[in-house]
């Protein structure tokens, strides 16, 4: 077992997203400046987003055009290292995990398996889940791994670290963003352009930031001549100079946290709904509206009203958000990988 050898697995493009390729990466980045001497290597899924920043990473990158369990499982034998971080919500059983582990120490890290307790190590990077309510709480023979949650693992990509000082909250809100992911497979940017009432706030500037992968750009078409919308390409320094932000609740959630910005949350899955809601029940630090299919037009322009009107609101979110999240997640994740050899 190459011990000074990391393996990160995860993917990254417009059925994936870029969540995980951007904390993956913080976290490759850490790790590398925490331990010179360490060899890094990406195992992905072959993307045209991959493809595309295969030359741009400081680390050997290996692309596959159809990768599954047993091809992860075939390069962990070859390259043998010391640590295996998985970063993907995909269900591994528990014959991989444990034939995984012959070679390496394994770290899933926010994943949900139902036998991830045989890991050697558990990592939920999250505010948002209550940990009693984990399928692997209900597995007779969990395994013994080590559990680390909650929201000083949250990791901040290097561009967001930067964008803290940026952002002031000032007495009047006249500018929304709006931001839905990198690709945005459920439609949900569609859908808030049709539910905002863009004639009542006919004094606020929505704009709304477009991902690199964006799957609807065609029908953005539909909606060019609303007078106070306009369309950028994706860019948190841009977003910070907004007073609110309506983002789908992710990855990019915690990075508006950490800058303190007011956040309406929006889910575009079951499970990512609720996470939206339980964050905001338990840290009080989001606006949470619920699941896009389920929301009304007026619920919407509601939440969007009050933070424009209300002050309070927008100090209490700023505050809140700005003290659960403190950018030093990656640093936290590093100390217990290199704790594994």
């Amino acid at each position: 077992m190459a011990t000074s050898t990391y393996l990160f697995r995860f993917d990254a493009g417009a059925q994936h997203g870029l969540g995980h390729f951007s904390r993956s990466i913080a976290i490759a980045k850490q790790l590398l400046n925490n331990k010179p001497d360490a060899e890094i290597i990406i195992l992905s899924a072959a993307t045209a987003y991959m493809r595309e920043k295969k030359n741009e990473l400081p680390f050997r990158t290996i692309l596959v055009d159809e990768i599954n369990e047993n091809i992860v499982l075939n390069y962990v034998k070859n390259i043998r290292p010391g640590v295996l971080f998985f970063d993907k919500l995909e269900e591994l059983n528990k014959n991989t995990i444990t034939a995984l582990q012959d070679y390496t120490k394994l770290i899933l890290f926010h994943n949900y398996s139902r036998y991830v307790t045989w890991a050697d190590v558990i990592i939920m990077p999250a505010a948002h889940i209550d940990i009693n309510d984990l399928r692997f709480q209900h597995v007779p023979d969990k395994g013994p791994a080590k559990i680390y949650a909650g929201p000083d693992y949250v990791v901040m990509n290097e561009a967001a670290l930067q964008l803290r000082p940026l952002f002031k909250i000032r007495n009047k809100a006249n500018t929304v963003a709006v931001t839905t992911g990198g690709s945005d497979p459920k439609g949900v940017m569609i859908s808030l352009l049709e539910k905002i009432d863009f004639k009542k706030f006919n004094d606020i500037n929505f704009i709304f930031f477009i991902g690199d992968d964006f799957l609807h750009k065609e029908k953005l078409n539909n909606y060019t001549n609303i007078t106070n919308a306009k369309f950028l390409p994706f860019d948190m320094k841009a977003i910070t100079t907004c007073d609110i932000v309506i983002s789908t609740f992710g990855v990019t959630t915690y990075e508006l946290l950490y800058t303190g910005m007011p956040v309406i949350s929006v889910g575009h899955a079951a499970t990512n709904a609720k996470g939206s809601k339980y964050l905001a029940a338990n840290y009080n630090c989001i606006l949470d509206i619920g699941h896009i299919d389920d929301i009304k037009e007026n619920e919407l322009n509601s939440a969007i009203n009050l933070l424009i009107q209300d002050a309070d609101t927008r100090v209490r979110l700023h505050q809140t958000g700005r003290n659960l999240i403190d950018g030093k997640g990656a640093e936290r994740v590093c100390d217990i990988i290199m704790q594994q050899n």
